[in-house]
């Protein structure tokens, strides 16, 4: 078998099973973000997507789709279809995507500061309602309350959850800095879910509704 007689690879994309309307779809979202949007398909073409590695052709697909599925058949134009629109989607690993990802990250290395993909929509954008539901978590029934701190804090292991769902919780971690001196330098170690790497640094001014972060350079 030749490369060129080869289909295209789909690329790592999350993959959820959601309900619409009482039917069971494949929800398809890029970790990266760089797909925007994100797809849903029935499962029988979840199926088929899964069997684009880059390295069967035409007829090794249908063959193998066929006897995972217990007889059905996809035809040629059914597949090619598919194709076209994983790469408009840009869940595929071709030279569409590839051009797209390429502009998208030398506009984001031209940009001096890191926006907040999130504010507005996992926390409030408003900076006084961000205030005013970091406080809520402090008095909350099961937040920190008035517990005083405790000694000389060192370091700080705080839960990686949504606010809502965790606000409290973090509330008891951040409750030991109070009454404590600033530091000179914070080392912030958060989780990325797509890096491919053990770190990812950044020079980039955060940004966030309560105000600029700068790095330390």
């Amino acid at each position: 078998m030749s490369n060129q007689d080869a289909l295209p690879r789909l690329r790592y994309v999350d993959a959820f099973l959601v309900d619409v309307e009482g039917e069971q779809l494949i929800y398809l979202r890029d970790p990266e973000g760089i797909a925007g949007e994100g797809l849903r398909v029935p499962t029988q073409v979840f199926e088929l997507m899964r069997l684009l590695d880059g390295h069967r052709t035409m007829e090794e697909l249908q063959g193998e789709f066929a006897e995972e599925t217990g007889g059905m058949t996809v035809s040629g134009d059914q597949v090619n279809e598919l194709i076209q629109s994983l790469d408009d989607a840009l869940l595929l690993d071709s030279d569409r995507f590839r051009r797209h990802r390429k502009e998208v990250e030398e506009a984001y290395r031209l940009e001096p500061r890191r926006h907040s993909p999130l504010a507005g929509r996992s926390y409030p954008e408003d900076p006084d309602a961000l205030r005013t539901l970091i406080e809520g978590f402090f008095s909350d029934p099961a937040g920190p309350g008035n517990t005083p701190a405790g000694g000389c804090v060192k370091g700080l292991v705080a839960p990686h959850i949504d606010f809502s769902r965790g606000g409290p919780c973090c509330a008891w971690a951040y409750n030991e800095l109070r009454n404590q001196p600033p530091a000179d330098v914070y080392v912030v170690l958060g989780t990325g879910h797509t890096s491919r790497k053990p770190y990812t640094l950044t020079r980039k001014v955060f940004e966030t509704p309560l105000g600029d972060l700068a790095s330390d350079q």
